[in-house]
């Protein structure tokens, strides 16, 4: 299936893809689990059903992990009947819906299922097959398992809580009701898939298991201070991830990724406005997006995230990666916005503690170094770098090829 890319669809996109995304803002105070979904490939997502919001929570987790590309697109089946008006065939098109008659569901839902996720897409399904009133679940239907089966495709479980306040059934607007979303593992695939009806029914019974147990671990926990930390500090790392893996070799991301991944520090940070691990998080979303813009925008935001990573350390004075995006903005910044290389030496010194950024902060360290024309203190610098580099270390090829490239430069002066 191809991806809707009519001009009218991507206008009704970019028009309301910010208030969406504002919205579920505004209404989830709790997420956990979202390191189960995978940030690339396809996926199907199954998931409870009691709220038209349903869809646009899972679109907006959808974009904060895997960005709005044809692999981050999320799918929805949908009734037939929501297509039978213009402007509602219009609004369901542009958001990746796709009608299913659901008295006579064919063939065809599974070969369009099929194409969405030989895209790479996320498909999302509500095994329900309509909405409940939120009370309880509605019985499962196996279709959604025969079609992930099919496609080999892995099956994650969503539990949607507290949606049917959200946004009740008829209601034009949400209401002040807040929701959380709890995402399982991925369910386990029968050993004998042979005969495809029954493996789609143990699957059909798992997951309905465990949607009920998300759902009740969810109410419990997100009125947990301690349980609620913990879903933040897993946010924050999955920030990390997110970027690290679409990390360029001189250290920049795209504008999508680096959209996407704030998106999701935002998300983590409604739940917990000072968690420091994503404070610090965002202020580097914010930076790598800055340094894809013009030279006079490039400044006055990156001084501006300078001042946000300066009250990070206010409240946090050891937090490690705090200080590691202060070097790197002091050092990069002229002397009239904030910049300094003296205090980029010592915020980076100070990271360098941690094991975790010490190959990093070395070699920025040493780039200081080298600038102002210390040498030998740019060449210890790097020794220790190359020493810091961990075996699990996913970018330690191209920091030993930047230590080699900077020797080069001591050995050429």
């Amino acid at each position: 299936m191809a991806t809707p890319f009519d001009l009218r669809h991507v206008a009704v996109r970019r028009a309301s893809r910010g208030q969406i995304h504002a919205g579920v803002r505004r209404h989830l105070t709790y997420v956990a689990g979202l390191e189960n979904i995978p940030l690339e490939g396809p996926v199907v997502l199954v998931a409870n059903h009691s709220s038209y919001a349903d869809h646009y929570f899972i679109l907006t987790l959808i974009d904060a992990l895997r960005g709005d590309g044809p692999g981050g697109n999320t799918w929805f089946p949908t009734k037939a009947e929501s297509f039978q008006s213009r402007l509602s065939r219009l609004w369901h098109d542009s958001w990746f819906c796709y009608p299913v008659d659901r008295s006579a569901p064919g063939e065809e839902v599974f070969r369009k299922a099929q194409e969405i996720l030989d895209q790479g897409a996320a498909l999302c399904l509500y095994p329900e097959g309509t909405r409940g009133d939120g009370a309880e679940l509605l019985p499962f239907k196996s279709g959604a398992f025969r079609m992930a089966l099919a496609a080999g495709a892995p099956v994650v479980p969503i539990a949607l809580g507290n949606l049917h306040r959200v946004m009740p059934k008829g209601a034009r607007r949400p209401s002040r009701e807040n929701g959380y979303v709890v995402v399982g593992e991925p369910l386990t695939v029968p050993d004998d898939t042979s005969e495809l009806h029954k493996a789609a029914s143990q699957m059909r019974d798992q997951a309905r298991e465990r949607i009920e147990q998300l759902l009740a671990h969810g109410a419990t926990a997100a009125a947990d201070r301690t349980s609620v930390e913990a879903a933040a500090a897993a946010i924050a790392r999955l920030v990390h991830q997110r970027l690290t893996r679409a990390m360029s070799e001189d250290g920049r991301v795209d504008d999508d990724t680096a959209d996407s991944a704030a998106l999701l520090a935002e998300l983590g940070l409604r739940m917990a406005p000072a968690q420091v691990d994503l404070l610090a998080q965002q202020a580097r979303c914010r930076a790598l997006g800055a340094l894809n813009r013009p030279a006079p925008v490039r400044l006055v935001r990156l001084a501006g995230v300078a001042k946000d990573v300066d009250r990070v350390l206010e409240d946090a004075p050891d937090h490690p990666f705090a200080h590691y995006l202060a070097g790197a903005l002091r050092g990069r910044l002229p002397r009239w916005a904030g910049g300094s290389r003296a205090d980029a030496k010592e915020h980076f010194a100070q990271a360098a503690q941690d094991p975790a950024l010490a190959s990093r902060s070395l070699v920025a360290l040493a780039q200081q170094q080298i600038a102002e024309g210390d040498h030998a203190g740019a060449a210890t610098s790097l020794a220790a770098a190359e020493q810091a580099i961990a075996t699990t270390d996913a970018r330690g090829e191209i920091r030993r090829n930047r230590i080699s490239r900077l020797r080069s430069q001591l050995t050429a002066a």
